[in-house]
């Protein structure tokens, strides 16, 4: 049974301001929550049904001091999914995933084939957490964001990222400050509309990779850290209309996918 200073913890952790105090964060379902254990992510305290303990236990997960058993009402009380889930956990925010911006520009600054992505006004978790989920499918796990994107540790977030939140290394600071901190050698891509065809550019193995918001793209402030302007052409037929713009999260897996294509 879930105690009430437990439910009130996980209405606390639907907002940012505690997730960022407390240094922890909710993830839902069997199959993400022992991905995040096998990755090495500690768990404040594990909320299963009987269904859910045989869930993780079937995905190699015995983490019965942990766990605190509840019925599927409880479960659907704090439930984020359509169909309430058989495990919920708190997980703490793992330190290993947070990483310094100077850290970073000093790899960066040195010979190197590091693919970075770097995200501007990231508005729609879901979008962030898809991001996070296919930076992660092609091998880019270091993620920059600015300080107004979404909170990657929200629960939709994390959801959408299926896991793959264990694997990124994520820090959030001013992009403008981080850009002018690496090399003028160092490549910085970004979309814009006025870009040079993405499939014809030459692509380099190192760099960073910049995505902007799902409304307006770029911000005026970031354009000028652009080394490389690319554009993502549609291919209407006979002069056809196309939709006005492509999903951010959707852009995203296009452009890392040209790159990884140059390997």
């Amino acid at each position: 049974m879930i105690s009430n200073n437990q439910k009130k913890l996980i209405r606390q952790l639907r907002m940012k301001k505690y997730r960022d105090s407390s240094a922890l964060f909710i993830a839902e379902g069997a199959k993400i929550v022992a991905d995040m254990l096998n990755k090495g992510i500690k768990p404040h305290t594990l909320f299963c049904t009987e269904k859910g303990v045989a869930d993780l236990k079937n995905l190699g997960i015995d983490a019965s001091s942990n766990i605190t058993i509840a019925d599927e009402p409880e479960m659907k009380e704090f439930s984020e999914m359509v169909h309430a889930t058989s495990v919920l956990a708190i997980l703490q925010k793992p330190a290993a995933n947070l990483i310094e911006p100077d850290y970073l520009s000093k790899i960066l600054n040195g010979p190197t084939d590091t693919l970075v992505l770097a995200l501007d006004d990231i508005q729609d978790p879901g979008n962030m957490g898809t991001i996070i989920r296919i930076a992660d499918w092609f091998g880019i796990h270091n993620i920059l964001l600015s300080p107004t994107c979404a909170d990657p540790f929200g629960p939709k977030a994390v959801q959408a990222s299926m896991g793959a939140i264990a694997r990124a290394e994520i820090t959030q600071c001013n992009l403008v400050d981080f850009f002018n901190m690496l090399d003028r050698k160092v490549p910085v891509y970004g979309t814009v509309l006025e870009g040079e065809n993405i499939y014809r550019a030459s692509l380099s193995q190192n760099g960073v990779i910049l995505m902007g918001n799902e409304g307006h793209g770029l911000s005026k402030e970031i354009l000028d850290s652009l080394t490389h302007r690319l554009l993502i052409p549609s291919y209407p037929s006979d002069a056809a209309s196309t939709s006005e713009s492509l999903n951010v999260a959707a852009a995203t897996s296009v452009v890392l996918s040209e790159f990884r294509r140059r390997i």
